[in-house]
């Protein structure tokens, strides 16, 4: 890929998610850092699709590593890469980590099944420890969208990437529940299951009108489960032109979805896409300067306690938001 005429305008002014704390997550921060830009780690996306020969991709060619891609979603799987590996090239966007090497898993397998734990297996038997693993799926269960631990075949599989040190990154799913309601019997309590991967709700960002970091009505799921948070909406990143300008709304030349890019990406998928970037910042910063990762729970940790906090008009609980320059400022130079 390259910058395909006519010429991409450089959206990077727009990328407020990825500028300082608190409106951002502190990736200018993590890139002055040894390995800030990722180049000691590797990020798998479990996705449906995305457009490979998109011009800002050029990362993610022959990234497809597990399953059958279904050409499904193909906006969905070019945001979510976008933000982790889109190019430092001059034209269109940069991902949070853009030298990490990016794999991407279907959740179909080879006989076109769906089957997500699966395909966590999948992605995991390929990653070392220190790695990162994005879930880029939800569930439905009581009637609306939850984490996808919420079946015990994938929260068997998320805790088995965990315990060989994969860092798991986990949507809370974008149907507004109470993970600490009565009707969930125990399952997203922490105290009595607890598959250790980073579970992320969605906040309100600094475009969208309302106080920011807080829970978006009806939004994600939320409650004490729930680790940190990322943006909900607003997220400028790669698009693929997919239902037209509705999802290409920045650049969308004659229609070629190869230079495509979005303002409106969001949802718990585009907060866990930022997530997954920060995590992969630490690990490739840890391996730079200590020699060795965070274990996974002391990352999940390390990322709240920095964290900028959760706006206090907030309504349900969805934890901060990562800061970087925090988080390496307080623990690298141990």
């Amino acid at each position: 890929p390259e910058d395909i005429p006519p010429e991409t305008p450089d959206f990077t002014d727009q990328q407020l998610w990825w500028g300082p704390s608190p409106d951002g997550l502190g990736f200018d921060e993590a890139w002055r850092w040894p390995g800030g830009t990722g180049a000691h780690v590797a990020v798998a996306d479990v996705e449906y699709d995305w457009l490979e020969d998109h011009e800002d991709l050029e990362a993610a060619v022959g990234a497809q590593a597990w399953g059958w891609p279904s050409g499904l979603y193909t906006f969905h799987g070019s945001s979510v890469v976008g933000m982790l590996v889109a190019g430092d090239n001059g034209y269109g966007v940069v991902g949070g980590v853009p030298d990490a090497e990016v794999l991407v898993a279907s959740p179909f397998d080879d006989d076109g099944t769906y089957a997500v734990a699966s395909a966590i297996d999948g992605a995991a038997a390929l990653l070392d420890a220190g790695d990162v693993l994005l879930i880029e799926q939800q569930a439905v269960a009581h009637g609306t969208y939850v984490p996808v631990e919420v079946s015990q075949d994938v929260f068997d599989a998320i805790a088995a990437a965990v315990a060989r040190g994969i860092v798991v990154v986990e949507p809370g799913g974008n149907g507004g529940a109470d993970l600490d309601g009565a009707e969930w019997d125990g399952i997203f309590d922490r105290e009595l299951r607890d598959s250790g991967a980073i579970l992320v709700g969605g906040g309100t960002t600094p475009l969208d009108g309302q106080n920011p970091r807080e829970w978006y009505l009806f939004g994600s799921s939320y409650g004490s489960r729930v680790d940190v948070q990322g943006w909900w909406d607003s997220i400028v990143t790669t698009s693929s032109g997919e239902e037209g300008e509705a999802r290409a709304d920045l650049f969308f030349p004659d229609g070629d979805g190869r230079q495509a890019y979005t303002s409106a990406f969001g949802g718990t998928s585009g907060a866990s896409a930022m997530v997954a970037a920060a995590a992969a910042a630490a690990q490739s910063v840890a391996w730079a300067v200590w020699g060795e990762p965070w274990a996974p729970a002391e990352l999940r940790a390390a990322l709240a306690s920095t964290g900028t906090p959760e706006g206090p008009g907030s309504a349900g609980h969805i934890g901060p938001q990562p800061d970087l320059r925090r988080l390496l400022r307080t623990w690298m130079l141990r």
